[in-house]
């Protein structure tokens, strides 16, 4: 515990994800402005609905576009032929890694993470990931 009534530090650490064994960095929370942030939660509630089935084609096609403007406003420097590369399923587990890593929690700090996501295909024709979960803490 700190002696000051608000302890604030500007010094950060930036996440990394690695792609076909590159490491990428990830901006940091404090890296977006307001419309960032409402826009990531738009984005977000979007994904969910999409996962109860109640988005249309065009809704569809519309999120998909919006989590590729996410992965262009994540990282600090990816580039247009790796992010290509990506398939969606990945996208979207950027997109949690993000979320888990670099959102603040109460007190200001971003989560911590154990280990690292994966993000595995089950099996080579399923579209399925495994991932394990982090502790965030």
């Amino acid at each position: 515990m700190s002696d000051y009534l608000l302890d604030l530090s500007t010094v950060h650490v930036r996440q990394k994800i690695s792609i076909d064994d590159e490491p990428y960095e990830m901006k940091n929370w404090d890296d977006f402005g307001m419309l960032d942030i409402s826009y990531f939660q738009t984005v977000g509630q979007k994904v969910q609905k999409m996962g109860s089935g109640d988005l249309t084609e065009k809704q569809i096609a519309e999120v998909t576009q919006m989590v590729n403007k996410m992965i262009d406003m994540i990282f600090v420097d990816l580039p247009a032929n790796v992010q290509g590369r990506l398939v969606d399923w990945q996208k979207l587990k950027i997109i949690e890694a993000f979320t888990v890593a670099v959102t603040p929690k109460e007190g200001g700090e971003a989560a911590k993470l154990d280990g690292p996501l994966t993000g595995e295909n089950s099996s080579p024709d399923s579209a399925a990931t495994t991932a394990e979960t982090p502790n965030a803490g």
